[in-house]
């Protein structure tokens, strides 16, 4: 049984649709034409935006990059197969079908729920390989395809984090390189401490690179002592680092939405992030500090202790907590041992 669409589409402010045909890679709100035996044919009513109910995708509004390449195709008319089709079907119904091109290329509407849609950013599960790249669940019977050189780079099973976009053709594609598409942020006055939601898709030497609102690309910079790290495991196989575990104990995942603060707008429109103001950490850092040299320097307490243990032990929130162990350790002030504890640096 395929997955139905809501019925009550919102529609992003911000997003206008440029096409006057319907949209390929985009949910449609559209209208039964003609039925036939192969099933319902479809004409435009008013194409809509669609935001899908997954935590791990974030829309960008492709209509102001100049640099997205997605391009929309002149299509009037659409094909909804018999098995999608609702029941009991009629000339003049209203659908929202998601419209993409089936293994001939050619248009076709589904009434089921893309993980992602044309000019938004997800992570999606690796499902096959190809010569030249691989195919990623969308969540319908048609896979994307990604292009790689490295297909064998990405384990079965595992996510990646793409971009969706349309090929020349007008066949929904995942891009891996994710920063190209983000917008540069312009507005410079008043951004310093502005409270962002992001989005975690890579880590490097520097910081965590996320997607800040949706379409501009932020770094939340790593505390130096994984900066250090870090740049250890790229120069050797044998030092073992886990990207999961550092985001892990700066309280962040892949995928996974969270908030920042806005620090520093570069030239480039580029962000520099930092995980909380630091007026609202200082109180929790220097209690911390001072619990910390009260018990020999060291306390059994880190970023998933459960948050009954550090109200008893500390007299603060798990909240607080975190905020207080990433300034330390941005300071270098404390080491932590994930799972275990922290204790005070000489």
């Amino acid at each position: 049984m395929p997955a139905t669409l809501d019925k009550s589409p919102q529609s992003p402010k911000d997003y206008k649709s440029k096409n006057l045909g319907i949209t390929i890679g985009r949910i449609n709100r559209l209208q039964i034409a003609r039925l036939s035996q192969h099933g319902a044919y479809l004409t435009l009513e008013s194409s809509v935006c669609e935001k899908p109910d997954s935590k791990v995708c974030k829309r960008l509004d492709s209509t102001k990059s100049p640099k997205s390449k997605a391009t929309t195709s002149a299509l009037y008319e659409v094909l909804l197969p018999k098995k999608f089709c609702p029941a009991q079907a009629k000339i003049g119904d209203k659908v929202l079908v998601f419209v993409y091109t089936d293994s001939l290329d050619r248009p076709v509407a589904t009434t089921q729920t893309p993980l992602a849609q044309c000019g938004e950013v997800a992570f999606l599960r690796v499902v096959s390989y190809a010569s030249n790249g691989v195919f990623l669940d969308l969540g319908l019977d048609k896979d994307i395809f990604m292009p790689s050189k490295t297909p064998a780079n990405y384990p079965l099973d595992s996510s990646v984090a793409v971009y969706i976009t349309l090929d020349k053709s007008s066949r929904l594609i995942a891009k891996k390189n994710i920063q190209s598409h983000l917008l540069p942020y312009r507005a410079r006055s008043y951004a310093r401490g502005r409270r962002v939601s992001i989005l975690p898709f890579a880590l490097s030497v520097l910081g965590i690179s996320v997607v800040v609102d949706s379409r501009y690309y932020g770094l939340v910079y790593l505390p130096k002592m994984c900066q250090n790290a870090r740049a250890k495991h790229l120069k050797s196989s044998t030092q073992a680092l886990d990207s999961a575990r550092i985001l892990a104990a700066m309280g962040l995942g892949f995928g996974v939405e969270s908030s920042a603060f806005i620090h520093n707008v570069r030239s480039d429109g580029k962000l520099d992030l930092v995980l909380h103001k630091q007026g609202h950490t200082n109180e929790s850092a220097e209690k911390l500090l001072q619990a910390l040299r009260d018990n020999g320097g060291k306390l059994a307490v880190h970023y998933d202790s459960s948050p009954e243990f550090i109200l008893s032990l500390l007299g603060m929130s798990k909240k607080a907590l975190k905020r207080a162990l990433s300034d330390l350790l941005a300071r270098e002030l404390i080491a932590l041992t994930p799972q275990v504890g922290i204790e005070l640096k000489p």
